[in-house]
């Protein structure tokens, strides 16, 4: 992010475009895939078993076991892959980049334009 700040790389803006494009893509399927999974569970407990056979029973038994413990999309295992995570990184970022910018005009304003 820096060398975009200081520097002329139109192809670095481009990048940067398309790098949140897909972190936003990925939160937003991520994010669908939570919802699914919350609507499959609520369909799954609302079944009602006592008017089905032994079998099918069995069945509903193991789909209630299995609804109950759900993997989410986890990013390098450690935070599930949502809107909200993205929008963390995403204000981390833009503090990063105001963070540059207060350093880039500090530098400016003390006459160390040569640095930049």
């Amino acid at each position: 992010m820096f060398v975009l700040l200081t520097s002329v790389w139109p192809g670095g803006w481009a990048y940067a475009i398309g790098v949140a494009s897909n972190l936003y893509i990925y939160c937003i399927l991520g994010t669908l895939v939570e919802n699914c999974n919350d609507d499959l569970i609520y369909e799954v407990y609302n079944i009602s078993f006592y008017n089905l056979n032994a079998r099918q029973q069995r069945q509903v038994l193991f789909m209630l076991c299995k609804a109950q413990s759900t993997d989410m999309i986890q990013v390098l295992g450690v935070m599930p892959l949502a809107v909200s995570t993205g929008l963390k990184v995403s204000y981390y970022v833009l503090n990063q980049t105001n963070l540059h910018l207060i350093f880039i005009d500090t530098l400016s304003q003390s006459g160390h334009k040569e640095h930049l």
